[in-house]
């Protein structure tokens, strides 16, 4: 091969390297105003994966678009690695085991469900910001809804959830707290030294059967933290396929 095409080829190649570690732009990517998207992060302060996941869901985070949600669950089942996650639960490591069962996959972080429906490799930050430009179109049209209506606290340790919403065979409702922001410094572990900051941080969570068009749920809130620090994200779920059909967000006064 003539030596000029060589260098061709390879200034190519390192052109689309360079092109898939920087993805695209966050702040590029316009809303719908209609349609939504879902970002579930399953993620570990002790895993040496993770961080550059953490940062990408991160950026999504501080967008602050009501059509795109980011949530960051962190698993329990790398704690033994020497790091204890303090926002680890093992409810976390329980959805992305139900994820596996829908998507036939295995256990691993960083792992990225998009609206319930497609996963990959969460540091894959082209790979997601396409995911997130097809998904905000194709949910446009949608017309299952679910609308937080009031959020009340009650004794500082629960929440009442008031939601209206349209009706939907084989369906769920998902209630779940964020904690919109957390730092930690990783002392141990493969993470040692590292100070994290950590975004959308799931901290609870419940399931309900899609019954009613109006129901009222309550969420066990316990935390040193301002509920100001918090907010709720709503979803609806299909139980069989595990696709995510409607979504809402709503601070908490």
């Amino acid at each position: 091969m003539n030596p000029i095409y060589k260098v061709q080829y390879l200034l190519i190649f390192i052109w689309l390297l360079l092109q898939n570690d920087k993805g695209i732009d966050p702040h590029s990517i316009k809303s719908s105003n209609k349609g939504f998207v879902v970002l579930e992060l399953f993620t570990s302060q002790g895993c040496s994966s993770c961080p550059p996941a953490d940062e990408i869901l991160n950026e999504y985070a501080l967008l602050d678009q009501a059509e795109i949600i980011p949530l960051a669950y962190h698993v329990d089942y790398w704690n033994y690695l020497g790091w204890k996650d303090p926002f680890s639960n093992k409810e976390c490591t329980d959805r992305q085991k139900e994820y596996a069962k829908l998507l036939q996959t295995n256990l691993y972080t960083p792992q990225l469900v998009i609206n319930g429906e497609r996963e990959f490799v969460g540091s894959s930050r082209l790979e997601i910001a396409n995911a997130i430009k097809k998904e905000l179109k194709y949910t446009a049209n949608r017309s299952t809804f679910i609308d937080l209506n009031q959020i009340d606290c009650i004794d500082n340790r629960m929440l009442k959830i008031k939601y209206t919403t349209s009706l939907k065979e084989n369906c769920n409702v998902i209630l779940i707290l964020v904690q919109k922001k957390g730092f930690s410094e990783i002392k141990r572990g493969e993470n040692r030294g590292l100070q994290q900051t950590n975004y959308a941080i799931v901290t609870n969570f419940t399931s309900k059967t899609l019954k009613n068009k109006t129901d009222t749920v309550f969420l066990e809130f316990t935390s040193k933290n301002k509920r100001s620090d918090f907010k709720v994200v709503a979803l609806i779920q299909n139980m069989n396929t595990g696709q995510v059909i409607a979504s809402d967000q709503k601070e908490i006064d």
